[in-house]
């Protein structure tokens, strides 16, 4: 003899509680996995520092690399070094909600690379500020 329930099949929620932990923690995971910091799309060695700045979510981002004549990208745009200056003034004059700087330089790049660079976006109108790795 066959027994048959006359309960009713609920195929609601309780099906749906294991892909929801599932997603949960898919989602925590790679909240804490993620790399809160500045990236762009080129890669440097930044010197560590025991300082902390507050980065503003619309700042410019100025990254040196290489050595010798360092290679100047300016928001992942690639510029040379000659035409920074009229740059940052273009950036000052477009944008003028956002007026921080922040420069990422290699850690191979020149002292006088960086003060050049810090100096032009300073004569800009700009905040300056140099990024580094926490120590």
């Amino acid at each position: 003899m066959k027994l048959e329930s006359t309960l009713k099949n609920h195929h609601g929620f309780l099906y749906n509680a294991p892909l929801l932990d599932v997603v949960m923690l898919l989602l925590i995971f790679f909240l804490l996995a993620s790399n809160l910091v500045l990236k762009t799309g080129v890669e440097v060695s930044l010197p560590v520092l025991q300082t902390n700045i507050a980065i503003e979510d619309d700042a410019n981002l100025l990254v040196l690399s290489g050595t010798g004549i360092p290679r100047v990208h300016l928001n992942d745009n690639l510029i040379s070094m000659d035409d920074l200056a009229e740059n940052l003034a273009t950036i000052r004059n477009e944008r003028p909600d956002s007026r921080q700087l922040v420069i990422l330089a290699d850690e191979t790049v020149s002292y006088r690379s960086i003060a050049r660079t810090t100096q032009l976006g300073l004569e800009a109108g700009l905040q300056v500020s140099l990024a580094g790795r926490g120590g």
